[in-house]
């Protein structure tokens, strides 16, 4: 167990806040129990966050965002009342840092954000971030996955830089509006929390990359480090609990299912090359005139459908030369897939062009087919093999 005010002073001395005006009281905003033997911490002051702080057993809630701030209302209403009362109700101390935890060069959430992320920290940026060097030069996309590999979210990314990145500006949270700085200082990329509406052109016309990792991503390292230090330097317990904002929920679950729909889609890209390759096989034997076609009465005459369809879709192109080639593979995918099903025979001659036919016994379509239906002469000149999987 340790003193609440000892704990407070502490902080207070190891983040140099008076070094740091802020936008609200930085420390101690809501007095609790005098004594500490558990903190919780979290990213941002909620009345869910104080409820969970109680029943985690927690004295003291440190908090990245606080409770008050300059331009709010001096009102209490009810949003803050009942705040208010979930911590007098528990007797929960609230603390809060913000700009002094976002500066700290140890466990400050840039310098912990930019070490994640292999940047050197080579000078500041900004009043609290950092830039430098990366560890290794990396194109955009290589840098988006250490990200998301860091920090367990998929991060926004603008990819308007150079081929590779070398050098790289830090500042966590909402700090997009220093990216025009980022660019004007020579960095090929700007990594903070959230984009602003203007970012993405600023991005584009200035030549940077601009990855926005989430605001409430980018901030949970200081708080996390933080309660770890103090739980460490007096002997107590310590619990991060996360609460996600709903903006980066939305986020993260639109790319899940992104990268749901886009895996789904490859798979089904093999699926569909794998029966390509199929059909293409069976129609190389069918025109192989010196080779008949095997296989029951049944097989024979899907091929013969296949061989059908094939010629009459080659001809209806031939008009267009340049006709895409994949309307023809789904064409034949799809007659493919119908096997099985009952199918007519068109007859192809001129005078009776269009009309059904009657169905005639297994095998004798396969025969026709294979001895009078061929690839239209020079249906495909200039054009590539269709019969390629």
């Amino acid at each position: 167990m340790a003193s609440r005010d000892e704990i407070v002073a502490f902080a207070d001395e190891l983040l140099d806040t008076a070094a740091y005006p802020d936008y609200g009281p930085t420390g101690l905003q809501v007095v609790g129990a005098p004594e500490v033997r558990k903190i919780a911490c979290g990213v941002s002051a909620s009345r869910e966050l104080f409820e969970r702080a109680a029943e985690a057993g927690a004295q003291m809630v440190i908090v990245h965002h606080g409770l008050f701030w300059e331009k709010d209302t001096r009102v209490v209403g009810s949003v803050m009342r009942r705040r208010l009362e979930a911590l007098f109700y528990a007797d929960v101390s609230l603390v809060a840092y913000h700009l002094a935890l976002d500066a700290h060069p140890e466990i400050g959430n840039n310098a912990l954000l930019a070490h994640a992320l292999g940047v050197t920290r080579e000078q500041r940026f900004t009043d609290w971030g950092y830039g430098g060097p990366l560890d290794e030069p990396m194109p955009v996309s290589e840098f988006a996955t250490r990200v998301q590999e860091k920090l367990d979210r998929p991060p926004l990314v603008f990819s308007y830089g150079p081929e590779h990145i070398e050098r790289v500006a830090v500042v966590t949270g909402g700090a997009a509006g220093f990216i025009s700085d980022a660019a004007a200082q020579g960095y090929d990329c700007f990594v903070t929390g959230e984009a602003a509406e203007p970012t993405k052109h600023a991005a584009k016309e200035a030549a940077i990359h601009f990855v926005a990792a989430g605001h409430y991503a980018t901030e949970t390292l200081g708080v996390r480090a933080l309660a770890a230090k103090l739980a460490d330097e007096f002997g107590i317990e310590w619990e991060f609990l996360d609460l996600p904002t709903a903006v980066e929920e939305v986020h993260q679950n639109r790319c899940t299912r992104v990268r749901l729909l886009a895996d789904e889609q490859v798979a089904r890209g093999r699926q569909g090359a794998d029966r390509s390759a199929k059909t293409s096989r069976i129609l190389e034997a069918v025109h192989q005139r010196d080779e008949p076609v095997t296989g029951s009465p049944e097989e024979q005459d899907r091929a013969a459908d296949m061989v059908e369809v094939r010629s009459r879709v080659v001809s209806q192109e031939r008009a267009t030369r340049h006709a895409d080639v994949r309307v023809l593979r789904r064409t034949f995918q799809e007659s493919e897939d119908a096997f099985g099903c009952e199918r007519r025979r068109v007859d192809s001659s001129p005078e009776s062009e269009g009309k059904p036919a009657q169905p005639r016994p297994p095998g004798e379509r396969a025969a026709e087919a294979r001895h009078d239906l061929r690839w239209p002469k020079g249906a495909c000149d200039g054009e590539p093999d269709l019969r390629a999987s």
